[in-house]
């Protein structure tokens, strides 16, 4: 049975899964069937994932990368090799940033300025 409380990363990631797969069925020619078929994942799960209700796990996102002949990264968002930065980085980050426009940052400044690189660097 799945979780029922999913983060704001996995609704967005379900969402371009979806948009993703169904954009590579269209460019493949081929049908769900074919999928399934080949993959032996069940036809309601590939239908859940076209759908963007489901994620698929990461066996699955092999599968199918494999039978899109695609990378998983183009399949699911979350095995992009992007860097992900910690907190410590962005603290490491803001330590070297002394000043902006040639004013010196404040803690209020920083904290700001942490934010927005969190939001920008780990997406």
């Amino acid at each position: 049975m799945g979780r029922s409380n999913l983060t704001p990363s996995e609704i967005k990631a379900k969402k371009i899964i979806s948009s993703n797969l169904n954009d590579l069925l269209l460019k493949s020619g081929k049908k769900k069937i074919d999928i399934q078929k080949e993959t032996n994942i069940p036809r309601s799960t590939i239908s859940d994932y076209f759908g963007g209700k489901t994620l698929p796990s990461e066996e699955n996102i092999e599968k199918l990368s494999k039978f899109f002949h695609v990378d998983k990264s183009e399949i699911d968002p979350r095995f992009s090799s992007a860097p992900k930065f910690s907190n410590d980085d962005l603290d490491e980050m803001l330590d070297n940033a002394h000043s902006y426009d040639g004013k010196p940052l404040d803690d209020h400044d920083r904290e700001l300025i942490r934010q927005y690189l969190n939001a920008l660097l780990n997406k």
